[in-house]
């Protein structure tokens, strides 16, 4: 069904991987992530193994199952919520690095979040693809992103008539991230 809608690529579910609770589930998680890479494997479709750990060797299992399935190409991370702190961001880095390492061949990378990171995973990863819905929220919300002097991101009040069209405001807040993308921030 997903390739007669013209699907072309997925990221899969990202199976979150708490801290709070049996590694058990953890260890769960990390299997269904890999039978729907089987599965989605078979449809023929392009898809993004969506790698997620809490420990080192967490990471040298995907590296494993990365080194062991030639055929996959793309990979993602989200470092939006439980990766989010900052302190555990060149961790997760290392560990992205890694697996790039062990499958021995050239990997693309779908992110969420983490844009700080964006040079050094261009530096570790053939292609990397940003995945932000915050130039959306910020135009349905009648907000601009804007930087200060400093480079530093804020949003601003952009009022609208009733009925007036935001698709400018979309685009210009999509441009305005993709400039801070593009230099890191």
């Amino acid at each position: 069904g997903l390739i007669k809608l013209g699907v072309v690529h997925l990221t899969q579910p990202n199976l979150s991987i708490f801290m709070d609770c049996p590694r058990t589930d953890n260890l769960h998680a990390m299997k269904r992530i890999q039978i729907c890479a089987s599965e989605l494997a078979q449809t023929g479709i392009s898809f993004s193994v969506h790698v997620n750990g809490r420990t080192d060797r967490d990471f040298e299992r995907w590296g494993a199952f990365l080194a062991s399935s030639p055929n996959i190409e793309q990979v993602a991370f989200e470092f939006a919520t439980g990766s989010r702190a900052e302190e555990r961001q060149k961790d997760y880095v290392g560990r992205l690095s890694m697996l790039s390492q062990v499958a021995d061949r050239p990997l693309d990378l779908f992110c969420r979040g983490g844009f700080p990171l964006t040079g050094d995973l261009r530096r570790i990863f053939r292609r990397v693809y940003t995945v932000d819905a915050d130039p959306f929220m910020k135009t349905v919300n009648r907000q601009k992103i804007v930087s200060d002097e400093n480079g530093v991101r804020r949003s601003q009040r952009q009022p609208t008539l009733p009925g007036q069209s935001i698709g400018e405001l979309l685009q210009r807040n999509i441009q305005s991230r993709a400039r801070l993308i593009d230099c890191g921030g």
